[in-house]
């Protein structure tokens, strides 16, 4: 084979067929053909196939100082990383890289770790290897911690300095501050297209001085084929919403307790923007507490603020037991958060729910009667939910077997109560007790308190009672609860007497 330049100008090894080839390289032959046909003819054998198409074969020596950078095998390097969702962006981005490749790029992904090996070892590996390193960023909402350390690992091995960092992203994006050190590309055509001109046809990244498929500067259609095949892989683009429950989300920014500050940004529809009287806008968390205040039950604002500080330290909260009565319609809604999303840079947006509470309430029944009534059903469920129903438990139960399980259910049983009845005031010992008419009442009342706070006192403490005293203090609270009934519904009459 004669030593000729023009040929080393192909800057590889190849060996392409006019029925099967590569497009960039199939154009760099062509132009050798048409401009040194003489070599090209040396080169070009025309055996029959049968078909009546001849088949020509090219194979070019390469001279190794031409090409920097690279390893043994003469191929660029390339780390992909990625999220474990964006697998199929990843491996098509892939897949379209190589495509273009002329056969000099070599693409890592975590997809491609043997089975069976030491996966943490072979990615290390791999980053130590590669010459660029791209970021597929789609996503604000997720973590992006595993990606982030990839990163940090492939500007820190064998202190290799030089090598790019490239963030690709979807262009309705933003790439967060630990991102943004990178170098950005958004996924739109055109900037596709400067960034293949630069890996394929200009070699302006650092760490790659030969360009990897020069032909691709003249095939534009192919370079707008694959910019437009890598822009629909990573765009995240949603066409449509749709919410069929009351929402706001709230970006409560950083904050390490969980509590919403005034000015945090509100984002909502307009049916939940209507129930606190507001119209399509722009809203902050100070507008919707000015709102909820106008009301005398607020109950759900400090739920709310209790069930994000728990959920931001990584605890289980409680549910929100307090409504919120719509200013729009004479409907009440109970929200609840269903999601607490940490966005790449450490910032917080709590997702928040309002659905139709339709249960049994008193907001239409005058203060006095309605916190009767309320306490009224409450003592009733009482009765028969926690009191007769652990009565008959412990009766059955004469050896006091399994008493610790037992006493865990009742207290359960009597925290769910609780917490019901805190949803509806009823917590509230002063405001229960001036419902009652007359220093008799009142102080009757009163000592029921005291009896029944020693009472569940005993029932949480670390020493728990035995057996026969569980037995004592179920029937103790039996009769306060049939005494405070009689006494309350005699009460609620006379205040319904008087209207």
């Amino acid at each position: 084979m004669q030593d000729n330049s023009a040929l080393k100008t192909l800057g590889l090894r190849l060996k392409v067929n006019h029925l099967a080839a590569d497009v960039g390289i199939l154009s760099r032959y062509d132009r050798l053909i048409q401009t040194q046909p003489h070599v090209a003819d040396n080169l070009i054998s025309r055996p029959n196939n049968g078909n009546g198409l001849a088949a020509r074969s090219v194979t070019v020596e390469v001279d190794e100082y031409e090409i920097a950078n690279l390893d043994e095998d003469g191929k660029i390097k390339i780390f992909i990383s990625h999220k474990h969702e964006d697998e199929r962006t990843a491996i098509g981005l892939k897949a379209a890289i190589e495509r273009y490749g002329a056969g000099r790029v070599q693409i890592f992904l975590s997809e491609d770790t043997p089975t069976g090996s030491n996966w943490i070892n072979w990615i290390q590996k791999s980053l130590s290897k590669s010459n660029l390193f791209i970021l597929v960023f789609t996503d604000a909402s997720r973590n992006w911690d595993w990606p982030l350390y990839e990163a940090g690992l492939f500007t820190r091995l064998d202190d290799i300095e030089g090598r790019p960092l490239i963030c690709l992203h979807s262009e309705n994006l933003t790439p967060p501050p630990p991102l943004r050190h990178l170098q950005s590309v958004p996924a739109n055509i055109d900037e596709i297209k400067r960034f293949l001109k630069n890996l394929f046809v200009r070699a302006n990244l650092q760490g790659i001085s030969k360009p990897l498929n020069p032909a691709m500067a003249e095939q534009p259609e192919e370079l707008e084929r694959a910019a437009t095949e890598i822009v629909d892989l990573v765009s995240r683009h949603t066409v449509k919403i749709d919410y069929f429950s009351r929402y706001l989300f709230v970006n409560i920014g950083y904050s390490e307790n969980g509590s919403i500050p005034k000015t945090a940004k509100v984002i909502s529809n307009s049916s939940t923007l209507e129930m606190f009287g507001l119209g399509n806008g722009d809203w902050t968390w100070e507008d919707i507490l000015t709102q909820a205040n106008k009301d005398d039950d607020r109950r759900w604002l400090s739920e709310l603020e209790n069930a994000i500080c728990d959920a931001s330290k990584g605890r289980l909260f409680k549910s929100i037991q307090a409504t919120f009565k719509s200013r729009k319609e004479a409907k009440q809604y109970r929200p609840m958060l269903y999601r607490l999303d940490t966005l790449a840079d450490g910032s917080r947006i709590a997702k928040i729910l309002f659905t139709e509470d339709v249960s049994w309430n008193v907001s239409q029944i005058p203060r006095r009667q309605g916190i009767l009534s309320t306490a009224l059903v409450m003592a009733v469920r009482f009765r028969y939910e926690v009191l007769k129903q652990f009565e008959s438990m412990f009766l059955s139960n004469r050896n006091h077997e399994d008493t610790d399980e037992q006493i865990n259910e009742l207290v359960q049983a009597i925290s769910n109560i609780e917490i019901e009845a805190s949803s509806r005031g009823l917590l509230n010992e002063k405001e229960l007790i001036n419902a009652f008419n007359g220093n008799e009442e009142k102080q009757q009342i009163k000592k029921m308190y005291d009896e029944w706070y020693d009472i569940r006192s005993s029932l949480l403490s670390e020493n728990k009672p035995d057996g026969n005293l569980i037995e004592d203090q179920i029937s103790t609270l039996l009769n306060l609860n049939i005494e405070f009934i009689n006494v309350a519904m005699k009460r609620f009459c006379e205040l319904l007497a008087q209207e």
